[in-house]
């Protein structure tokens, strides 16, 4: 039984989010009431501010469901390349959620997942018990730059293939052999 609730809170959680981006299109995002959101998806104000507390929180949630269906960061076998491209594929396939918060300034959000995913992606190449501060700072810059790019993306409709955008910022010729030679000096202390 409980499963069952959960499944409807998750499907309640999404009804929510629907009205939200169907709103957009019609106003913007200030201008949106939370009782619009309500009377839009049909759920009651309780299960919103038990859920949600502010219209912030359904955008936010938009952005992080997008980041929950990625799917793993690393999958043995994949390069840093191609899990990037992954990345911006499945960014792609959410371009319908996406342009709407970006349209509104929502999409600071999707900032720190952005940077989490890209750090991640780089711990097998960076021995963190010894990182010096350039190597901390170049990590940092690192996730920035891809925080732009997505960013940037974001402005531009999304127009550009995943593969496309790989090829113009350089990163589709990203190799393991760089990154692991990187992984010397400048990335370890020592």
């Amino acid at each position: 039984m409980r499963d069952k609730d959960n499944k409807n809170r998750e499907d309640l959680g999404w009804c929510v989010e629907r009205a939200l981006l169907d709103l957009m299109k019609e106003k913007p995002f200030g201008e949106i009431l939370i009782k619009e959101i309500l009377r839009k998806s049909g759920v009651s104000k309780d299960f919103f501010y038990r859920r949600f507390k502010t219209k912030e929180a359904v955008a936010e949630s938009c952005i992080t469901g997008i980041f929950d269906g990625m799917g793993p960061i690393e999958i043995p076998g994949r390069s840093i390349t191609e899990a990037a491209e992954s990345d911006l594929d499945c960014l792609l396939a959410n371009r319908e959620t996406l342009l709407p918060l970006h349209k509104n300034g929502l999409t600071s959000f999707l900032q720190p997942l952005i940077r989490k995913r890209a750090e991640h992606r780089l711990a097998p190449y960076i021995d963190r018990s010894r990182l010096t501060f350039q190597a901390e700072h170049s990590i940092a810059a690192h996730a920035s730059a891809l925080c732009e790019l997505v960013k940037i993306w974001l402005d531009y409709g999304m127009e550009q293939s995943p593969k496309e955008l790989m090829e113009i910022t350089g990163l589709a010729h990203v190799r393991e052999e760089y990154l692991q030679g990187f992984a010397g000096p400048f990335w370890r202390a020592g």
